[in-house]
């Protein structure tokens, strides 16, 4: 079909692009419309199209989610949990090239369906809803790796940039370094205008429910803000070996929680690389001070902030910590929130492979 045609040439773009396509079968509440069975056949296609390609499998989005209008919720729920159950197991036998299988949830991916051993990765969508909605981000990414047995933390929908109120750029970089340094493995920024399509001559207008989440064309949303700069972050942490990293909240003081997301975040590899975000500043004139603890004797650390709106660095030397192994955090810059490096000599993936 011309559909499929016109996908593979975006597939194909993305993998000679050096990215990973993740290809979302459907919208869940289309299971009890297609039936089990039809629906087997749609993802054998899938797989026989594009398995091939270093993809991600999804096998629906939002995919315990009744449809909008539905008058029987309860029981579309409960068969559809049931049925992506059966369709995980399905694709995991099918696809001869084992690719790794996720959900997109209304919530946490793993609570989608009745078995999460047919998934590989732990998708979570945590709200829209701006500043509001950090904190749920920061306690399910901890609740989430905590749950067993272990699976790799996604955040994969949360605040898309420019939807109702709060959700700008400063927004975008609190939430991403929040989940991050709280351990989740992965991070996916959205922009309102994007996800729908909109054009200016076709918005796409109200959902079923009634209600338009926004008229933003498209080719305005893709140049927002919080997408250069969620984009800079990045970059920034592939210098260092990331998936190495601990979340370590023991390292800093105050230590940021899903309670208090404004205060010290920090995430690391210890005698190697230590990465801190502090949403607020530093004000001179407070006496108590932000502290970095538990720095090792025998790690030479040297310290800088870096600008998560620019990319560009402030050296700041080296790192003196007192006989407890603290060290007093300087003022930044400016007035604004900030991500703070001590890195000892060969930390970055560069001078470790050299």
């Amino acid at each position: 079909p011309a559909y499929f045609d016109m996908a593979d040439l975006r597939i194909q773009w993305l993998v000679r692009s050096g990215l990973v396509p993740c290809i979302v079968g459907c919208w869940g509440y289309y299971l009890p419309r297609m039936g089990i069975e039809k629906m087997k056949k749609h993802w054998r296609y899938l797989i026989a199209r594009w398995g091939a390609y270093p993809v991600v499998w999804c096998l629906a989005g939002e995919a315990a989610m009744p449809y909008y209008l539905s008058n029987s919720r309860e029981e579309d729920a409960c068969f559809q949990r049931r049925g992506w159950t059966e369709l995980g197991r399905y694709v995991r036998q099918t696809d001869p090239y084992c690719r790794l299988v996720a959900i997109h949830p209304t919530e946490i991916g793993r609570d989608q369906v009745e078995d999460d051993a047919i998934l590989d990765i732990d998708m979570l969508q945590t709200g829209h809803g701006g500043f509001d909605s950090v904190p749920n981000t920061v306690q399910k990414v901890c609740e989430e790796r905590a749950r067993k047995p272990v699976r790799p933390v996604i955040v994969a929908e949360v605040n898309y940039e420019g939807i109702i109120h709060g959700t700008q750029a400063e927004t975008q970089r609190l939430t991403f370094w929040t989940a991050f340094l709280s351990g989740a493995g992965g991070f996916t920024y959205g922009a309102n205008g994007i996800w729908q399509m909109n054009t200016r001559e076709k918005p796409f207008g109200p959902s079923p429910h009634g209600g338009n989440w926004g008229t933003t064309p498209w080719d305005e949303a893709f140049r927002l803000p919080g997408s250069t700069q969620v984009g800079l972050a990045r970059r920034f942490i592939e210098r260092y070996r990331w998936w190495e990293f601990q979340p370590r909240q023991d390292w800093v003081e105050p230590a940021g929680n899903a309670a208090d997301v404004k205060a010290l975040f920090a995430a690391g590899i210890p005698r190697q690389v230590r990465i801190l975000y502090s949403f607020n500043p530093i004000f001179p004139w407070t006496s108590s001070g932000w502290f970095v603890t538990g720095i090792e004797r025998d790690a030479a650390y040297t310290a800088f902030y870096w600008d998560p709106r620019s990319g560009k660095t402030h050296n700041l030397g080296r790192v003196s910590s007192d006989e407890k192994g603290r060290w007093r955090i300087p003022v930044q810059p400016a007035f604004d929130d900030w991500v703070l490096v001590l890195e000892t000599e060969g930390a970055t993936r560069k001078s470790a492979i050299s």
